[in-house]
């Protein structure tokens, strides 16, 4: 089953014009990342297939690794796309366990010998880095370690596939355009970016302690954001959804407190009760929805009496 809101039953004589331009340009994002991915594994190709080295192929061989264009394209890309390089190279020469180099085993130790093999693989990716492009989703990407305003906000219009673009701007505009509506144009904006900073900044702080936590990407937790202050000013408008079972599809209108409390809860009890994620940054969920609705209570209760009045 497939259940998912695309429009709210309300409108007033503005065009939501932030909220459009969110929605072209995260798809337009999301094109120049796949675009850089593809550039970045065939350029990895082609530099696998040009260099050769005879360290290197002592060291595959210590790694017990196929000396071959599909094995150092493989390392290669996943040093390149990792958000913490020398953390990445070390968990993967823990994980091949290597064995002595027999062309060094006569004067270095196994210890040396893993401390040639992480060098070599180094140096190998520093000329690796000479011809190959950077990471676009890695640059624009949030490190909850780095506490970087900037990539606070261009991770939010950051996706991880397309799948994940379209179902976030299904949902972003079937609330956000009513919000806008509601607040005009420059604070919508401003409760864009607080919602962008305020989320990250939560899952900043959710994994304080964690040796190497993951990056994150995606307009989720602004989603949830605009959801919660929807239903804030307005908890009994509907919301069109769309409702697929098996093959049966179905459109329906449904309160936003209900629909609100159905994603909401839900996440509320995954993160709490379940913590099965599935990748998922259900701290963004979580921390945006709540940032979301007492912001209008704190920001826009005047907005709200004046909305009540005109309705």
């Amino acid at each position: 089953m497939i259940f998912f809101p695309y429009k709210a039953d309300f409108s007033l004589n503005y065009i939501p014009f932030f909220t459009i331009i969110i929605c072209i340009v995260c798809p337009i994002i999301y094109y120049a990342q796949e675009s850089n991915e593809k550039t970045v594994r065939k350029d990895t190709y082609y530099f696998c297939q040009q260099k050769k080295d005879d360290n290197l192929k002592r060291v595959l061989k210590a790694m017990k690794l196929p000396n071959n264009v599909n094995t150092c394209r493989d390392i290669m890309f996943e040093i390149h796309l990792s958000h913490n390089k020398p953390a990445t190279i070390a968990n993967l020469i823990t994980k091949t366990k290597p064995r002595r180099i027999k062309y060094y085993a006569k004067r270095y130790s196994k210890e040396k010998s893993q401390k040639i093999i992480t060098d070599t693989i180094t140096d190998w990716y520093d000329n690796y880095r000479l011809i190959v492009p950077d990471y676009l989703t890695a640059k624009i990407w949030y490190d909850p370690k780095s506490w970087n305003p900037i990539n606070m906000i261009t991770a939010a219009f950051a996706h991880g596939s397309w799948d994940h673009v379209i179902f976030n701007l299904f949902f972003f505009f079937a609330f956000a355009a009513t919000v806008e509506i509601i607040l005009r144009s420059l604070r919508f904006l401003f409760v864009v970016i607080a919602l962008a900073i305020g989320t990250h900044v939560f899952y900043s702080l959710s994994t304080l302690g964690m040796a190497d936590p993951a990056p994150t990407v995606g307009l989720s937790g602004v989603v949830m954001g605009m959801m919660a202050l929807f239903t804030y000013f307005l908890p009994h408008a509907n919301i069109r959804c769309f409702l697929w079972v098996i093959i049966i599809i179905r459109r329906l209108s449904v309160p936003a407190w209900l629909l609100a409390g159905f994603y909401i809860g839900g996440d509320i009890y995954t993160l709490f009760f379940t913590r099965e994620s599935d990748g998922i940054n259900l701290v963004a969920h979580v921390s945006g929805a709540g940032i979301g609705y007492f912001m209008g209570m704190l920001l826009f209760r005047e907005r709200k009496k004046q909305l009540l009045e005109v309705l």
